[in-house]
């Protein structure tokens, strides 16, 4: 399913295991991708007197269900100035363990197995443009030594999306899972922990369940933590989770 190529709109659903699953959560790169071609599109709803699975192209689709974009469309009628919204036909799901597994029911459908991947995440840093790697690194620390105030220091990474790779629904470029960014200077330290606002350019949303923030693979590390030292300094990492990674990349 489909019989033949079918177009949705990001958050139209299918009906997949008993549940409604927006389509941009099942995005496997193989049998399920974004198209990035089209820039204009014509779209029809059919709209039910209750929320409904139809069979478009053989695929079985949601009716389409009042979400507040009933004036967007061009043929809007004043008589639907209503806030009618039936119950759903089935739950949606957007994460947890159903959609692991009809993303990977799916991709196995579509024979999306796994790429050759490495965990090596190549972790480095780019310390106004030059590259540091570290000095000492293991289970998960990762220690760089700076010989002098920087102006700008990027944690660099290999990166991977697992939904490319055929691993996992997630959508986002992974590099690396940051806890703690530590700064010493002699017997002073600096301290980042994941849930910072300032780790903004380069970093996913902090996550609170796992305590990590994962890097996109190129983040900027905030200036305040290094911008008044003077002389030679450690910056430490703390990672928890490396992602998997294009061999060849």
């Amino acid at each position: 399913m489909p019989h033949r190529d079918l177009r949705l709109t990001t958050g139209h659903s299918l009906y997949v295991d008993d549940v409604l699953i927006p389509v941009e959560f099942l995005i496997n790169h193989r049998s399920i991708l974004w198209d990035n071609a089209a820039r204009v599109t014509e779209v029809c709803h059919i709209e039910l007197p209750s929320h409904e699975v139809l069979l478009a192209e053989g695929a079985a689709v949601e009716s389409y269900r009042d979400g507040d974009n009933r004036r967007l469309f061009q043929n809007v009628d004043p008589a639907w100035d209503t806030d009618f919204a039936p119950p759903r036909y089935a739950p949606i799901i957007v994460k947890g363990p159903m959609l692991e597994a009809a993303w990977h029911r799916l991709a196995q459908c579509a024979n999306a197995t796994a790429t050759m991947v490495t965990d090596d995440p190549d972790l480095h840093l780019l310390v106004d443009g030059a590259r540091v790697d570290a000095t000492l690194h293991g289970r998960g620390v990762w220690q760089f030594r700076i010989t002098e105030t920087p102006r700008c220091i990027q944690i660099v990474s290999r990166t991977g999306i697992p939904a490319a790779l055929g691993l996992g629904p997630d959508q986002r470029r992974l590099g690396v899972a940051v806890r703690r960014i530590v700064v010493s200077e002699g017997p002073g330290m600096r301290l980042v922990v994941a849930k910072d606002t300032r780790l903004i350019e380069g970093f996913h949303d902090f996550e609170p369940a796992e305590r990590w923030r994962w890097t996109n693979g190129a983040a900027t590390a905030p200036a305040s933590l290094f911008a008044d030292l003077e002389g030679a300094f450690t910056l430490e990492l703390q990672t928890d989770s490396t992602a998997h990674y294009a061999a060849a990349a």
